[in-house]
């Protein structure tokens, strides 16, 4: 896809800043969007091993009362 830059600027001044910061601001939400599932998927993983921390801590903790 060929864009050519002349006609893109024979667009009025007004016309051619909004294209500019639409096209700005739907990469900046995705890229929060790309980021936000990053963390939320380090938060969950996070959580899980926490979890598991905490059996492992529970259950070596029971064994050695046991002992």
């Amino acid at each position: 896809m060929e864009i050519n830059l002349g006609e893109t600027f024979l667009l009025n001044p007004i016309q051619h800043n909004q294209m500019t910061l639409v096209m700005a601001l739907s990469g900046w939400f995705y890229e929060i969007g790309c980021y936000s599932r990053g963390i939320l998927m380090v938060l969950r993983a996070s959580v899980v091993h926490l979890y598991y921390a905490v059996m492992l801590l529970t259950t070596a903790k029971s064994l050695f009362d046991i002992y």
